[in-house]
């Protein structure tokens, strides 16, 4: 007499599905039989555009403070006008480091099986890694 397990599912989103034979991403199937352990390593990569964009922003905001200073010298005095100057170069400068993030961070979940790490997702999305990397644990934690 034969017993036959159900396929329990823990995870489905998207084109991704974690059960509790096989993971499935993107097309690519890795069966659950030989995976032992869930890694997530994290690796920063930077957009060279994004950051020309922040040096555009800050350097524009440094003529600009500096245009505004001479400008007020004439009018106020020298210190009104390098105050004001000061306070836009560091306004442009903040706004520059806070709004445009010149890089990002992209997440790697790594299965342990009996012959190597093998990469099951890549994403930008830390939660969603997470969600997939608790969905395998509960899947071997059922196979027992």
């Amino acid at each position: 007499m034969t017993q036959e397990r159900s396929e329990k599912v823990f995870f489905a989103e998207g084109a991704i599905t974690v059960t509790s034979s096989r993971i499935t991403v993107r097309g690519d199937l890795h069966t659950m039989n030989n995976v032992a352990s869930t890694k997530v390593r994290s690796t920063h990569l930077d957009d060279a555009k994004k950051k020309f964009m922040r040096s555009l922003g800050v350097v524009g905001s440094l003529i600009l403070g500096f245009l505004l200073a001479v400008l007020l010298w004439a009018g106020p005095g020298l210190l009104a006008g390098l105050g004001v100057g000061l306070i836009v170069w560091v306004a442009g400068t903040v706004a520059a480091y806070r709004y445009i993030k010149p890089g990002y961070t992209l997440y790697t979940l790594d299965v342990g099986t009996t012959s190597g790490e093998q990469t099951v997702l890549v994403s930008r999305d830390l939660g969603l890694v997470r969600r997939v990397e608790r969905a395998i644990a509960d899947a071997i934690v059922f196979r027992g």
